[in-house]
């Protein structure tokens, strides 16, 4: 018993550094169809392709007779969850990507999803936040507002390469709109947690968040555009939106486990190694601007996860050490 739960950390670490990557990759189709591509059809066609990826798969789950939908209360919340996520976070995510890009916007969320994971985990979870824990959420929540004060630069340097229905928009609206996908995500994050205990597969989620955003946003285009919605881009685009689906819906699935198997507190902390990534690709590949602002954030950043990483292993080693003897017990009892 003992050495099957030793095991179970790391698939979730496993887990967790999986869903980084692949949302990382998800992000860099994401970005460049922000400044071509109205926000509503990428988030649609997201959706879409994770639907039809994960619709199958949680059928066949259900013909060998496991329950896969969740009941009363969980039903409902992960209703819930799954309408919030695509209108507040998907939404807003491709926003704040084209208003003032990845390497601002990925940190922003990323900084608030964590803090707002941690107060959520402690609320609706009962998961502990140590005072040392603490003092690292303090530390990113101020890289950032260092990061949103470096929005404005970014802003306008995202104003020239704008194509999309997003021209114009001032850099607070971006910001706003990072801030808001990290609690959104951070909802999601806790409401997956807690309906997975219920004992459905790690598929469901996937499910109920993807086909909500496709029913949503699909009844939107065709109530506007029509079947015409597919002739109005060009095919480079659809396949940039089919490979951000696909990564998105990997990356999703790595994220379901890792919530799982892991605190959530814990599953943000490894998932967030996107903001070194998110800065890399967004100044060196999409030639966002390396401001002072940006540059100080992102160090503040990664000391603020590198404390709530040290801090958070010793408190669960500490945990660990302090149950063993009595899973010990348990097993001699068994």
């Amino acid at each position: 018993m003992i050495q099957s739960e030793t095991h179970v950390p790391w698939r979730g670490i496993l887990a967790g550094v999986g869903a980084a990557v692949f949302y990382t990759l998800a992000n860099v189709f994401l970005r460049k169809l922000a400044t071509e591509t109205e926000f509503v059809v990428v988030v649609f066609m997201k959706a879409l392709t994770t639907a039809c990826i994960f619709v199958p798969w949680l059928v066949f789950i259900a013909s060998q007779g496991i329950r896969t939908l969740p009941r009363g209360k969980y039903l409902w919340i992960m209703l819930f969850a799954s309408i919030q996520t695509q209108i507040i976070g998907n939404c807003g995510h491709q926003i704040s990507l084209g208003v003032i890009g990845l390497a601002i916007g990925v940190p922003i969320y990323m900084g608030s999803l964590v803090a707002s994971s941690a107060l959520l985990g402690r609320l609706v979870l009962k998961e502990r936040v140590k005072p040392l824990v603490a003092v690292s959420l303090a530390v990113l929540i101020l890289s950032v507002i260092l990061l949103s004060l470096g929005g404005k630069v970014a802003g306008q340097s995202l104003q020239l390469e704008q194509q999309s229905s997003l021209a114009g928009l001032p850099y607070i609206v971006g910001v706003m709109a990072a801030v808001g996908v990290g609690i959104a995500f951070a909802i999601l994050g806790v409401c997956i947690r807690y309906v997975l205990r219920s004992g459905v597969p790690a598929q469901t989620p996937l499910v109920f968040v993807s086909v909500s955003g496709t029913a949503i946003f699909g009844t939107v285009l065709l109530l506007r555009d029509g079947l015409e919605v597919f002739n109005q881009h060009e095919t480079v685009s659809w396949l940039m939106m089919l490979g951000a689906g696909l990564c998105n819906a990997i990356a999703f699935y790595c994220l379901s486990w890792s919530l799982k198997l892991l605190p959530v507190i814990y599953v943000n902390a490894i998932n967030v190694s996107q903001v070194a990534m998110a800065g890399a690709i967004g100044v060196c590949l999409f030639f966002e601007p390396l401001s002072v602002w940006l540059s100080t954030g992102l160090v503040i950043m990664i000391i603020g996860f590198g404390m709530l990483a040290h801090f958070s292993s010793k408190t669960a080693v500490r945990r660990n050490s302090l149950n063993a003897p009595m899973e010990m017990d348990a097993c001699k009892a068994k």
